[in-house]
């Protein structure tokens, strides 16, 4: 369980790095209509899964302490 955790937590944070990554290089311009166009969806969802991922590792450092504590 510690692994899939581990995995899925890389995942999450590799793919939010990559979102914030996109939301910056994307770039903002402003249209015709004075209406601001930017890849906000990418930077937010880039934030969420890197927290999400943040939490998977204190879950999993929980996890290990846990079975660690009890094989003594």
């Amino acid at each position: 369980m510690t692994r899939i955790i581990l995995v899925a937590s890389t995942v999450f944070l590799l793919a939010g790095l990559a979102l914030m990554g996109y939301y910056v290089a994307s770039g903002t311009t402003v249209d015709a209509d004075g209406f601001l166009v930017e890849e906000f969806w990418a930077g937010g969802l880039g934030i969420l899964l890197v927290f999400a991922s943040l939490v998977g590792y204190v879950l999993w450092g929980l996890v290990k302490l846990i079975t660690l504590s009890r094989s003594r």
